[in-house]
């Protein structure tokens, strides 16, 4: 189906039979290589994102263990024993697969846990907690047999102080001594507290869930407001040019004529660190470049930015120059204006220009040219705010040396757009990215959480999910998940990257939703699954699954593809399979479909396809009923009756029906009217197989075959002149032969009498 040539020329280690399952942690599995030729492939889902341990032993011989992420080999272990930590994206499906050159057979055992942070298993006990200090911050785990992290301080100086965690669900209770003072939970939790200098404190931390893969926290004194009324000047170091402790500031200008060239939240210079946090809150100026963090300088803790009003004249960065050892969490209100001005969640890497303006006084200093690590998410809130350049979610980077330019973001890139318009200026065309952009060879970056873009009561031009790189970069995402409701989209959207000189692609998988359940969309472009690659050996790849969902009717009349955007050799594939998906969609799809291999129908779907799909038809066709109403049942799910080929009858298609207890509605027998079609188009279909799931309970129907016995009913699958229905009974009711036998309102619901009326589509 979609990509063959390419798919075929990668490891697709999920075609193969799976032999095992780790679905529980710290438990040995035992398996056993008969052959030196056998292999064995055992998969695991990672339910949280952090660094876990892969453990195996063997009986006697040599075992070699490749590790996958998806389709991508990231790592190879041999011998008789052996282990591996590697980073897990939540989510994302990984696989191991074992093989061996030794004579006869091999008995091995294989385990995963989270693997164990840096104290452990000396922080077990609060006799032996770790003592932590204020402003620095640590990354801990709680696996499977790690029950609790303890930890203690003292602070030099009385005052109020602020405790966070990000990252994994956890619960932590907070003790002056012996008695508990404070408590608080949850995937990010906080708490501030008074602290009295000479006591000694206690942090009990526990997994508010099975387990907690990784979760960072940071204790940072908590200052009050210091607030700038109409701040008027050159350069701006929030944090000084001195290493310091935690930044809140607020500042007030009365216009815009109040001006500020270089804005940072953070310090100015190598070694100005903020150690601890940095909140800004903006109300009214004029910022030519503004940077949430510092320049050349490090933040160990979190970032947040609230831009309440003013304007951005150049450039905006969530983060700063230098590492964040926290999240980034930026809020734009409506009344923030971007003078044709770019946007970037993340740092600024690889820089080695003007880092201030010689007008404030002080000598230009230049950026040392270093890459930096956002140790948490980015987490960007655009309200009603009208842009027109450039948008990233994640970094930029210009670093030239390959082997110190790798940037990166532990966590997960989300934007979450609200009433947006994103349009270029002069009747240009605006692009968002949701990734990063690397612009030099030397320059890569990797968003171990992935991104997820949610798009509200917005209008705007290009919308690519992924990364951008250009003269050589490499940018690698591991997911992507994007929502669009109630907007319109002028030009394409993409799931994928855009390349035109370099790599920029998405290692798991992709997830488009078109929500038009509350409001209607309008996409006036083609819809790709994977990205836009320009360009020989330039790459916008996906390598994992990739669905696009319809839910509602939605208007569109435009072109979706299961691949990329190719122009002159580029590549922009899917690797794995591609679904179209539609959920409750009523109404005629006038879009033209292209290397789509799988078509689900869900929920009250009664769908019409007004074009053909291009290549070869869907290679597997799913009728999802388990929340259908009965009173849906005598529409098609399905109607294609436009004299092309319909591939729902090929002989080599995959064809399955699921459905609950929950749409039958409480009736002894009845009928779901699936497709409507024509005679010359489903002719094959007879003695074709569907798979039936009622309940997890499987079994296979033919269509015109027998009745099949599942789950205490009998089910029948009818083809007569192009129309194809689903029976059933359960055992104490009439015969599926005639209709006869039951009480006439039912005969009427199910369109069972000779004068049913399947009544075909509604538009």
């Amino acid at each position: 189906m979609a990509n063959d040539s390419y798919r075929d020329a990668v490891t697709r280690p999920d075609d193969r039979e799976i032999d095992g399952e780790l679905t529980y942690l710290n438990r040995w599995q035992q398996h056993t290589l008969e052959l030196p030729s056998e292999q064995q492939w055992i998969k695991f889902v990672a339910q949280e994102s952090g660094y876990y341990r892969f453990e195996f032993e063997s009986d006697k011989q040599a075992l070699d263990c490749a590790i996958y992420n998806n389709r991508i080999p990231i790592a190879n272990v041999s011998g008789s024993r052996g282990a591996q930590d590697v980073f897990l994206a939540a989510g994302s499906v990984y696989y191991l697969q074992f093989s061996t050159s030794a004579a006869g057979s091999v008995d091995y055992l294989v385990k995963v846990n989270v693997k164990p942070d840096a104290w452990d298993p000396d922080d077990d006990y609060r006799a032996d907690a770790v003592r932590i200090q204020v402003g620095r911050n640590y990354e801990h785990t709680l696996g499977i047999g790690d029950n609790n992290d303890w930890m203690t301080f003292t602070v030099a100086e009385s005052g109020n102080y602020l405790l966070q965690t990000e990252g994994g669900n956890v619960v932590v209770i907070l003790y002056e001594d012996d008695k508990q003072i404070a408590f608080t939970m949850g995937p990010n939790a906080s708490l501030t507290f008074d602290a009295v200098q000479g006591a000694a404190y206690y942090l009990q931390i526990s997994s508010g869930a099975s387990y907690t893969a990784s979760y960072r926290l940071q204790l940072a004194d908590n200052p009050a407001v210091k607030s700038w009324e109409n701040l008027h000047q050159y350069n701006f170091y929030g944090g000084g040019t001195a290493a310091g402790t935690s930044v809140h500031l607020a500042v007030n200008n009365d216009s815009t004529e109040k001006r500020v060239n270089y804005f940072y939240g953070g310090g100015f210079g190598i070694g100005a660190d903020v150690n601890g946090y940095v909140d800004v809150t903006i109300a009214g100026g004029s910022y030519w470049k503004f940077y949430g963090g510092g320049a050349d300088s490090d933040v160990t803790g979190s970032i947040r930015l609230q831009l309440q009003s003013g304007e951005i004249t150049n450039v905006l960065y969530g983060g700063g120059i230098g590492n964040v050892g926290g999240s980034i969490d930026l809020t734009i209100e409506a009344a923030v204006t971007f003078v044709s001005s770019h946007l970037y969640g993340g740092t600024l890497n690889g820089y080695t220009k003007d880092l201030n303006s010689a007008k404030g006084g002080d000598p230009v200093v230049n950026g040392s040219g270093s890459v930096y690590r956002v140790a948490g998410d980015i987490t960007m809130n655009l309200n009603g705010i009208s842009l027109s350049g450039l948008v990233h979610g994640g970094n930029y980077n210009l670093a030239t040396d390959p082997a110190a330019g790798h940037s990166e973001i532990g966590g997960r890139v989300t934007l979450n757009l609200n009433g947006v318009t994103h349009h270029g200026p002069n009747n240009t065309n605006a692009w968002l990215f949701g990734g990063s952009y690397a612009n030099q060879a030397g320059a890569s970056d990797l968003i171990r959480g992935g991104v997820v873009l949610n798009i509200a009561k917005s209008k705007l031009d290009y919308v690519l999910a992924g990364g951008r790189s250009g003269y050589g970069g490499k940018t690698e995402i591991q997911s992507v998940d994007i929502t669009v409701s109630g907007s319109r989209i002028a030009r394409n959207l993409y799931g994928g990257g855009f390349s035109n000189n370099g790599q920029a692609d998405v290692l798991g998988n992709v997830h488009i939703t078109i929500d038009s359940s509350a409001s209607s969309n309008s996409l006036l472009g083609s819809i790709f699954l994977a990205g836009y690659a320009v360009g020989a050996g330039n790459t916008a790849n996906v390598y994992g699954d990739a669905t696009l969902t319809l839910i509602n009717s939605t208007i569109f009349n435009g072109y979706i593809y299961g691949g990329g955007h190719e122009i002159s050799g580029g590549q922009a594939q899917v690797s794995g399979a591609t679904t179209l998906e539609m959920a409750n969609y009523r109404g005629t799809f006038n879009g033209v479909i292209i290397d789509f291999d799988r078509l689900v129908l869900r929920g009250n779907s009664r769908v019409e396809f007004g074009k053909e799909q291009a290549g070869n038809g869907f290679s597997a066709y799913c009728f999802d009923l388990s929340d259908r109403q009965i009173s849906q049942s005598t529409w098609a799910m399905l109607t294609q009756t436009n004299g092309i080929d319909f591939s729902l009858a090929a002989a080599d298609t995959q064809r399955s029906i699921t459905i609950s207890s929950a749409a039958l509605d409480g009736r002894s027998a009845g009928s779901y009217f699936l497709v409507d079609s024509e005679y010359s188009l489903l002719k094959k279909l007879t003695g074709q197989t569907f798979e039936l799931n009622f309940e997890d309970a499987l079994a296979s129907l033919k269509v015109d075959g027998d009745a099949v016995e599942l789950g205490g009913y009998q089910w029948e699958l009818k083809l007569a002149d192009g129309d194809l229905t689903l029976y059933w009974r359960n055992f104490a009711a009439a015969p599926l032969e005639t209709a006869a036998n039951l009480a006439p309102s039912e005969a009427d619901l199910i369109g069972w009498s000779e004068s049913r009326n399947h009544q075909g589509f509604l538009a």
